[in-house]
């Protein structure tokens, strides 16, 4: 089983600005390395409030997951991601959360499977691969059998993890929930 893995689609909070990133392509939504020089800490700006702080996984296009997440996937071999430190603040003055990193997903799956899958076509992109806003994604699953953790190459926003990464998840609970939305994706 697969799921798309994104923060919490229940959360009344959120990062509301990212910071600005070094040079003309440098990404954190193409699955490939950053080889950039990013400044670190990388301040994020939220809406977030004393009484209602981030949880484990926030971000728009760039992922920022607590130092507690990035720590558990690491030392359950899901490691096929960068860090770099990052700081998500708040219009309060003085209230700022670290500890956090922002995330950039290495690995990028043509998995789709087109013919089973409901979606608009966006356009083509240089690789060839065409790119797509998915209503409903069914995944090929010979194309996906050994990855854990990866950007679908049809919709490169598109965060997926297998069921070892939601039952990672599952077997360490904590206080609070984790803030992760996992939708379960078709798969034939």
């Amino acid at each position: 089983m697969y799921y798309r893995f994104e923060p919490d689609i229940y959360a009344t909070s959120s990062i509301t600005k990212e910071p600005a990133l070094p040079g003309f392509g440098t990404s954190f939504i193409t699955g490939s390395l950053i080889n950039a020089k990013i400044d670190t800490p990388m301040v994020f700006q939220s809406n977030f409030t004393r009484d209602d702080p981030p949880k484990s996984y926030v971000g728009l296009s760039i992922p920022v997951w607590s130092k507690e997440l990035v720590e558990l996937f690491r030392y359950n071999g899901v490691d096929n991601f960068e860090c770099f430190e990052a700081i998500i603040r708040t219009k309060e003055p003085g209230i700022e959360w670290t500890g956090y990193f922002a995330v950039n997903i290495v690995g990028l799956v043509a998995a789709a499977n087109k013919l089973k899958s409901n979606f608009t076509e966006i356009l083509t992109s240089p690789s060839g691969v065409p790119l797509a806003a998915f209503h409903e994604l069914v995944l090929n699953g010979k194309e996906v059998h050994s990855f854990d953790l990866f950007r679908l190459a049809e919709s490169t926003s598109t965060i997926i993890v297998s069921e070892k990464v939601i039952n990672i998840l599952g077997n360490n609970p904590r206080s609070g929930g984790w803030g992760i939305s996992a939708i379960e994706v078709e798969e034939n």
